[in-house]
């Protein structure tokens, strides 16, 4: 009985399930990262399985299979270098199960006729890092900032604002070109 109870309460305080917190199918967004000053945009089609960062200078375009776990790098001269994706780098369409939200009910950015009802939610990711994802509500919901820490760190490995988020992604963006075939799995520099 106590046991049912519980659960019961933890299903009253969390008061949502993290698998229902999902993204459009199609999501590309620009982005700010606080820590290197990186920017540029994400795109992610989630049906193929696939993201992709691309910036808006001279950084190498990455493009993630969300299936493999596998990571292209791909310089403007298509040079590519595959590595596995880092926990740090974790895109869900989906949140997780384990997922759980830190945000209190009814948190606003903003106010009047231009409030943006939001939600935070945090995740263990595995190897020592949690992110903490903000969303906006109702549907679709869309990324607002991403924030991914390694457990006792002081520091975090990046503060990701995300704007001008768009329902549909150029395919473009996940071509991989012929070097990316013949390219051996790297090492994490």
């Amino acid at each position: 009985m106590k046991v049912v109870f519980v659960f019961v309460a933890i299903t009253i305080v969390s008061g949502q399930d993290p698998t229902t917190v999902c993204l459009p199918p199609q999501i590309q967004a620009g982005f700010f990262n606080f820590i290197d000053n990186s920017y540029g945009s994400y795109a992610a089609d989630f049906s193929r399985g696939q993201a992709a960062k691309f910036g808006a200078n001279d950084d190498p375009r990455t493009v993630f299979d969300l299936r493999t776990f596998l990571a292209y790098n791909i310089t403007k001269d298509d040079n590519c270098t595959v590595y596995r994706m880092d926990s740090s780098e974790a895109i869900f369409q989906c949140l997780p199960p384990t997922a759980y939200v830190i945000s209190p009910n009814g948190t606003h950015l903003g106010g009047g006729a231009d409030v943006l009802d939001v939600q935070t939610w945090e995740l263990d990711l595995g190897q020592d890092t949690t992110m903490r994802l903000a969303f906006t509500l109702g549907s679709p919901r869309l990324p607002l900032v991403r924030h991914i820490k390694r457990t006792g760190s002081g520091s975090p490995l990046a503060v990701i604002i995300f704007y001008n988020p768009v329902t549909q992604v150029d395919p473009a963006v996940f071509t991989l070109p012929r070097s990316c075939f013949h390219s051996k799995l790297r090492p994490r520099l």
